[in-house]
């Protein structure tokens, strides 16, 4: 395995053998011992951290949390818009049934108003024959005093 080298190459190349903690320095003779200091010392954990990672990826767990909110309240309304949705198809369903019953009661009507003129015209019929009768008798009626 080849030794960590510099990040700077103004400094030496050489292996690094000793790690400089904010206590003292702690030798460093493999990964595992890199993992150790890491693990007993947040702050250098959380320098190493933010040095690979940077800003923007260590800001993740927050846009994610933001995008997962924002999800949520899509979610609320695309759910409230659907329950309108059944609501307002329901209400269709019901004037269509309104709209045909209409439909059949003037359809009733009409055939009642076809029934009714063809009535009105016999009576009419009628009333003309008694005028006709009424004016005879009348005559009649007349000659007979």
């Amino acid at each position: 395995m080849k030794p960590c080298q510099p990040a700077n190459p103004a400094v030496p190349n050489r292996p690094y053998r000793m790690m400089m903690t904010t206590a003292a320095l702690i030798p460093i003779n493999t990964f595992q011992d890199i993992l150790n200091v890491l693990e007993r010392h947040p702050d250098l954990r959380e320098a190493l951290r933010l040095h690979l990672l940077g800003e923007e990826f260590l800001r993740l767990p927050e846009i994610v949390a933001n995008l997962a909110a924002t999800v949520e309240q899509i979610l609320g309304v695309i759910t409230a818009m659907s329950e309108r949705q059944a609501r307002t198809e329901a209400d269709i369903a019901e004037l269509k049934d309104g709209q045909a019953a209409l439909t059949k009661q003037g359809t009733r009507l009409e055939e009642t108003v076809t029934e009714m003129q063809g009535s009105f015209a016999e009576m009419q019929g009628t009333v003309t024959r008694l005028e006709e009768t009424v004016t005879e008798m009348q005559g009649s009626f007349a000659e007979m005093q």
